[in-house]
């Protein structure tokens, strides 16, 4: 499976790797992270960046990530991209979440002009069951690319701890996966 996401789901994908003897990783040329579990499982991460890895207020983001740049330095560019070239887009959110006026609201509103397909998730719920419910929606739509997005840390109180131990929850499913 490809995966095109953000920082917030590529921390979770290196923390996951990293720290499992039972997964092999390999960057590619720079853009693309390959995830190989034993089980012969993969995953594959490709994600867009505005034009000089702009990242928010942080300045530059880390060149560990494997990101392919925009050719501007437009935030709606790198989004509508990871929505092109993926499948599918999965947008995770918190209760407290609005969706106006902001890149998550434009995920939205591009994945169904794409005619892709959309699944949002609320991580207020337990992380086990909602990514048992994404694994079975990924498996049954046999989705290869798979978008990734949600708000921004800065901008959403607790929706990058919530992230990350749902990606972790979602990997460890991935990897117990048999076909």
């Amino acid at each position: 499976m490809l995966v095109s996401t953000a920082i917030g789901f590529f921390d979770a994908f290196f923390d996951y790797v990293t720290n499992n003897q039972n997964v092999e990783y390999t960057v590619y040329k720079n853009d693309c992270f390959v995830v190989k579990f034993k089980n012969e499982n993969e995953w594959r991460l490709t994600c867009w960046c505005p034009k000089g890895r702009l990242w928010e207020d942080n300045g530059k983001i880390p060149d560990e990530y494997p990101l392919q740049e925009t050719k501007t330095n437009d935030y709606k560019e790198r989004t509508k991209l990871n929505i092109k070239d993926a499948e599918a887009t999965l947008i995770v959110i918190v209760s407290i979440f609005n969706s106006d006026n902001n890149e998550t609201g434009l995920t939205i509103e591009e994945a169904n002009n794409l005619n892709k397909l959309l699944k949002i998730i609320n991580l207020d719920e337990e992380a086990n069951n909602i990514s048992e419910e994404v694994f079975k929606w990924i498996k049954e739509k046999n989705i290869k690319h798979l978008n990734m997005a949600g708000p921004r840390a800065s901008t959403c109180e607790g929706i990058y701890d919530k992230t990350f131990i749902f990606m972790n929850s979602l990997l460890k499913k991935l990897e117990d996966y048999q076909d």
